[in-house]
């Protein structure tokens, strides 16, 4: 099993087209070495690459989809001018569609035809909620070509962002991806097929809004999703002292709960788990992060009810909204406490790392079934991971979330943390998943190495998906071979079964 954080060997992506010229095994600039058309790799990766200028036009796009790091490729540096080949420079690109080998991952034109009817929705769905961002930088026509197009199991992936031309208008955009998909649509799955050529006849429509079109795809997801069953087990474990998890690893059965089919009817701990650190390593830091805690199970037990309660379903957007609520309350709440105590030298925080199963219930052909929604929010820099049989994938990037125009021209980083962030500068990472097959959700209070990931991915992944290990045995292993005195983590252990008979 292999991560997807960061190795000391990199593959990258030549994103100028003269780069193809480049021979395979040809040396550029005595550091990177061509393996193939436009894929190179670092040999001297210890060395920083040469940099662009922070505003050239080449590279802002790719630094205003930061925050879209599971999707979109991110700048690594430039190469300066090739004498032979007559190019300016090339620009370089990390966390690009490319196997631990270095070899491209399927387009998702030659994966398609393979792909259950869950996952070929969950790719368009995708693809729909990159085309306001990608559209805002005028470089949507990334989403418009096949090849550039690649799919990572459930994920997609930009190779590199192409700067649109003529008319930009969001219309337009919609139009052109809805024809882009139709050529498509003959070899979708059966169950999909009609509804997908209705949302395309939809697309067409001269006023259509990415608005208007992704409730129509995200209410044919989550039927897909829930024609398969979903159950869980999740653990917890804290190393240290100040840091508060839920499950609580003295409560709910040591932190372990059975694996049982997710349902509204369940208790909050086989929906909700949270890793919260406090920005003080004292005893009134753990009773912030205690406190904070309880906060967000009230906030959450509230959700699910109106959750139960609604007829309708609710959006992501709507649900993030709901998220970033939460969030808000509990630091307004945590904010006052502060301002309470005027005696503390410094205010009293938290970061918080949280995931939601939200089980909105979807009416199929077979009945009514929980749709296996996963909210992940986060606000400081903890940590989430997704790990199934074949990779370990960060879903959280490696610095605190915060909004790129809010900092450009500042030099001081803004805390996101629970009770010490201006309101209005809190920006919290709140992000949808589908679980459509086995894997496991880990929640960590810091980032972990590739090497710590890469031995229990290896060590432990496997048995755990298998049944040959016990998620507490798991988690112990988990917090010795990461830093055993301040490491807390909530591992949960999702399983999909096959379509509902």
């Amino acid at each position: 099993m292999k991560s997807s954080e960061p190795q000391i060997d990199r593959h990258l992506w030549a994103a100028n087209l003269s780069a193809k010229l480049i021979p395979a095994g040809k040396l550029v600039a005595n550091r990177y070495q061509a393996l193939a058309p436009q894929i190179w790799l670092d040999t001297n990766p210890q060395i920083a690459p040469s940099a662009f200028e922070p505003q050239s036009d080449e590279i802002v796009p790719y630094q205003r989809l930061a925050d879209r790091y599971l999707h979109c490729p991110q700048v690594y540096g430039y190469t300066e001018s090739i004498e032979d080949l007559g190019s300016p420079g090339v620009l370089l690109l990390k966390n690009v569609p490319l196997d631990p080998e270095g070899h491209l991952m399927p387009s998702i034109i030659e994966a398609w035809s393979e792909a259950s009817p869950v996952r070929q929705v969950y790719w368009l769905w995708q693809m729909l909620q990159l085309m306001p961002s990608l559209a805002e930088l005028n470089v949507a026509s990334s989403l418009l070509l096949g090849d550039n197009l690649r799919v990572d199991g459930w994920r997609v992936r930009l190779l590199q962002l192409y700067q649109d031309s003529g008319d930009r208008s969001g219309v337009h955009n919609l139009q052109k991806l809805g024809n882009c998909w139709s050529s498509w649509f003959q070899a979708a799955q059966e169950p999909i097929k009609n509804k997908l050529q209705a949302i395309y006849q939809r697309m067409q429509v001269q006023k259509a809004t990415v608005e208007a079109i992704a409730p129509q795809l995200n209410l044919l997801l989550l039927e897909q999703a829930a024609q398969s069953s979903l159950s869980l087990q999740v653990a917890a474990k804290s190393a240290r002292h100040p840091d508060s998890c839920y499950p609580h690893p003295t409560e709910e059965q040591s932190g372990i709960s059975p694996p049982l089919p997710l349902s509204p009817s369940l208790p909050l701990s086989q929906h909700l788990s949270i890793v919260c650190t406090p920005t003080r390593s004292n005893a009134e830091g753990a009773t912030v992060s205690r406190w904070a805690v309880k906060s967000i199970q009230v906030l959450v037990r509230a959700l699910l009810k109106e959750v139960a309660e609604q007829p309708q379903i609710m959006t992501p957007e709507v649900v993030a909204q709901q998220l970033e609520v939460i969030i808000r309350v509990t630091n307004n709440l945590l904010a006052a406490r502060n301002e309470e105590r005027p005696e503390l030298r410094y205010p009293l925080g938290a970061t918080l790392i949280m995931a939601i199963q939200l089980p909105q219930l979807v009416r199929t052909a077979k009945g009514t079934a929980n749709a296996p929604e996963l909210y992940i929010a986060r606000l400081g820099d903890s940590h989430a991971y997704w790990l199934d049989a074949r990779q370990i994938i960060p879903l959280t990037d490696s610095s605190p979330a915060i909004d790129p125009a809010e900092v450009e021209s500042s030099a001081t980083t803004i805390p996101q943390a629970l009770g010490i962030s201006d309101p209005v500068l809190l920006h919290p990472q709140i992000q949808r998943l589908i679980i459509e097959e086995d894997g496991m959700l880990l929640l960590s209070s810091e980032s972990l190495s590739h090497n710590c990931l890469e031995q229990f991915g290896s060590d432990c992944t496997p048995a755990i998906l298998a049944g040959k290990m016990a998620l507490e045995e798991a988690v112990e292993s988990l917090i010795n071979l990461g830093d055993r005195h301040n490491l807390s983590v909530v591992l949960t252990h999702y399983r999909v079964s096959l379509p509902l008979a």
